[in-house]
């Protein structure tokens, strides 16, 4: 019986590694497609498109490559939109769209992580989005769900990537 558990257990673990071999093969085929793609890109909505494309693919309703504009200790003052997508032309934001972090709660709320990627299953969550004011803006644009990815080159904060849902979503380890 022991040397039967034990065998189990090495076919659990075998299984387990060509799992995370598959898994591994899959995430470089889509880095290496994406990268081909980003190369032939002719313009920042084709960059914007290949980069979320998997968010989209998803369910993302709309996804957004915004710019900062910063203050003398490089924090952001303006957040500036230069490209975007929407499956829904009422949520599709107008480059050039400009807001200043200071009067939008829900901007300071996104930039709160400048070096790491920001998952947001609920975004009404109290614990999630400690900011009344930022979740009323969510609600109002019926934002369930968001990624926000932020743009750096070393300590420089250059812009965010931000993709919406309108749906609750989970976020798994891999996106």
């Amino acid at each position: 019986a022991a040397v039967a558990t034990q065998n189990l257990r090495s076919v659990d673990m075998a299984q387990q590694r060509a799992q995370e071999a598959q898994a591994r093969r899959e995430e470089s085929e889509l880095l290496y497609n994406l990268s081909a793609q980003l190369t032939a890109a002719n313009t920042l909505d084709d960059v914007l498109r290949i980069v979320t494309s998997p968010a989209s693919e998803a369910g993302a309703r709309s996804g957004i490559l915004a710019l900062f504009s910063s203050d003398d200790i490089d924090e952001p003052t303006l957040v500036e939109v230069i490209s975007g997508w929407s499956t829904q032309k009422r949520y599709l934001l107008a480059p050039d769209t400009q807001w200043l972090v200071k009067e939008n709660p829900h901007l300071q709320f996104l930039l709160r992580y400048p070096r790491s990627p920001l998952y947001v299953h609920d975004v009404h969550d109290e614990i999630q989005v400690p900011s009344a004011a930022a979740r009323e803006f969510f609600a109002q644009h019926h934002t369930k769900s968001l990624v926000c990815l932020p743009l750096n080159i070393g300590r420089r904060r250059l812009g965010i990537i931000l993709l919406e849902w309108d749906t609750q979503r989970t976020f798994s380890s891999t996106e």
